[in-house]
This record gives C-alpha cells, structure tokens and sequence, in this order.
C-alpha cells in the first residue's frame, strides 16, 4: 500500500475517520471528516481529519 493511501488501524483518528469509532459528525466530505472534540479546551471545539491525514500528523508509521 502506498503512503498516500495507507491507514495504521491502531490510530483513534483512523478508526474515527474510517467509522469503526462513533463520533458526533460536524461536516463530512470526500477529502474531510469534521467531528465534536471529546474533551474540548473551548465551546465548540472539533476536530478536523482526512482520510489518512491522522496517521501522518500522529507521526505515527504506516
């Protein structure tokens, strides 16, 4: 699998972004996943997530 396309399955973002985790969806597209922070530092604090964007910022290999 090419690094562009891999997803590592043990990242909490990845399994988010694949929707093997529930999460409260703000917005949603091909390339963007927006969803409610869990333990958000501010009102109406999200995350924002592409589909394999988690991996690379978490520094974690793929």
């Amino acid at each position: 699998m090419s690094q562009t396309t891999a997803r590592n399955d043990t990242c909490v973002f990845c399994e988010i972004v694949a929707g093997r985790i529930p999460s409260d969806k703000v917005a949603e597209d091909a390339n963007t996943l927006a969803f409610m922070d869990i333990d958000p530092g501010a009102d109406g604090h999200l995350q924002e997530q592409g589909p394999h964007g988690a991996a690379f910022r978490a520094g974690h290999p793929l």
